[in-house]
């Protein structure tokens, strides 16, 4: 379902978190690095173009409902102030510094998705870091002089990509943050903190964001015309991801309730053959429909924390619903199991998937280390 998320929507995601950053553009001491973390979905990519809109706003009062220039030309995304910094597809020899025309077709299309819905992830095939050309054009901007008034941001997305590697797109930044231009805010953002260098990190004011509240991804989704039965089941299924509910909300509980029917078989599955076949499926969906093997992924992980809680007697909307009965039968036939472990082994496929692994070695691996994961318990 297409959402159009608004820099209005998004201030009322994270209220408190927007409270600090006005507090901070109140104050006249607006730093020259920031860094954004938290969870996935939590707003973050959002906050920082509405905080640089906010920067750069000519009647601040309004905000942020203000239609100066500079504001309309934030919520296009097209401000000259205003540079994006997303991962992007290694350059070839041949490039000449460009992408090529295919990528760059996929880019516009995602820049067009952002600006209808600030939630969305700009995301191009086969790009697995923050390339070292994006950071050097950067340095480039951000030297040149402006006539206009205002303050030159940089928002750099997944910026713990810069880190991959050998690092040497961090470094290039380092130099930046190390003697920053005149004006400039560099804010990165990021759901993994802890993979950002230190000498990065510390460099930079950090602002934490938690995961969305029920209560407010409940009200987002109601605002966009979704009916209140619906909005039940997506708040428990997102955990305050509002991209998780996003995606939910395009399906109907027939089709949530056969996918955790097929992870119950799939967790409880003796059958190599049917095991195999799920590798090759989601080999073959890995390719052709990205988002639904991200989000088939997704649910997994949330099937197995709603396996962890109800194994720990922790409350979870998500196990009170006919979606409990298959976990309750797998937790009945592997009472031992390991559940952090089985967590991360689908973290292992998601991470290797992000990084253009190999998806059908990726996935016969797993499933191999499932069924020996799932044999321990057995001889306990």
């Amino acid at each position: 379902m297409a959402f159009k998320i608004t820099i209005p929507d998004i201030l009322k995601s994270q209220p408190t978190v927007w409270d600090k950053l006005y507090s901070i553009y109140n104050s006249g001491r607006i730093g020259t690095a920031y860094c954004f973390s938290g969870p996935s979905g939590s707003g973050k990519q959002g906050m920082a173009l509405a905080f640089a809109a906010l920067i750069n706003c000519e009647f601040s009062e309004k905000f942020p409902d203000c239609e100066c220039l500079s504001c309309r030309r934030f919520n296009s995304l097209q401000h000259e102030h205003l540079h994006m910094i997303v991962p992007l597809p290694t350059l070839s020899q041949n490039s000449k510094d460009t992408l090529d025309k295919k990528s760059i077709d996929i880019f516009i299309k995602e820049l067009d998705k952002k600006r209808n819905n600030l939630f969305h992830k700009i995301r191009i095939p086969k790009s697995t870091r923050i390339i070292l050309q994006s950071i050097r054009n950067l340095r480039k901007s951000l030297y040149l002089r402006s006539a206009l008034k205002g303050r030159k941001i940089a928002v750099i997305f997944e910026s713990e990509l810069l880190c991959t590697g050998s690092g040497e797109s961090a470094n290039a930044l380092l130099k930046i943050l190390e003697e920053p231009p005149q004006s400039t805010t560099l804010i990165l953002v990021t759901d993994f903190k802890d993979k950002l260098f230190p000498t990065i990190i510390s460099r930079c004011q950090h602002i934490q964001f938690p995961p969305l509240e029920d209560n407010i991804v409940e009200g987002m989704l109601k605002e966009k015309g979704i009916d209140d039965e619906k909005i039940k089941w997506i708040s428990f299924l997102s955990e305050g991801n509002f991209v998780t509910a996003s995606s939910i909300a395009d399906k109907n509980w027939g089709e949530i309730n056969t996918f955790f029917n097929f992870i119950s078989d799939l967790m409880i599955a003796d059958d190599y053959k049917k095991l195999y076949k799920f590798a090759s499926d989601y080999t073959n969906m890995s390719r052709t429909n990205t988002p639904e093997f991200q989000f088939h992924f997704y649910l997994i992980q949330r099937w197995l924390l709603g396996a962890l809680h109800l194994k720990n007697g922790i409350h979870d909307s998500l196990t009170e619903t006919d979606l409990g009965i298959g976990i309750n039968r797998f937790l009945s036939r592997y009472p031992g199991v390991n559940l952090y472990e089985l967590n991360m082994l689908v973290d292992s496929v998601l991470e290797g998937f992000n990084q253009n692994a190999n998806m059908a070695l990726l996935l016969t691996n797993f499933i191999i280390q499932l069924q020996r994961e799932l044999g321990k318990t057995n001889t306990r």
